[in-house]
């Protein structure tokens, strides 16, 4: 099952990653997401779409990793999605993908 977490942004946001492993979120502002009841080894996907107007970013939680050390954000392209992965690898740690962008 897929949690949508609607459209949001100009906020603060919790994904329960005890609720399910796959997340969708539309974006009409920038959006500092937080992530909670997480267990090692699991692995997570969230598609980010942009909205009115694109160009908005994402304040990831602490304790990710990302590839190359360059922090993800979303297409800044109206209308087009991103899809990050994560991989738990401890408690509230976590290594951080792009999976594909301007989907």
């Amino acid at each position: 099952t897929i949690e949508d977490a609607g459209t949001v942004g100009g906020e603060t946001i919790n994904l329960d990653l005890d609720d399910s492993d796959l997340h969708k979120i539309t974006l009409d502002n920038d959006l500092t997401l937080t992530f909670s009841n997480s267990k090692e080894g699991q692995r997570i996907l969230i598609r980010v779409l942009q909205s009115g107007g694109g160009g908005y970013t994402i304040s990831w939680p602490g304790g990710i990793t990302w590839v190359n050390g360059v922090v993800g954000q979303p297409t800044t392209t109206d209308d087009k999605a991103t899809v990050f992965g994560f991989i738990t690898t401890a408690a509230d740690t976590y290594d951080g993908f792009v999976v594909g962008k301007n989907i």
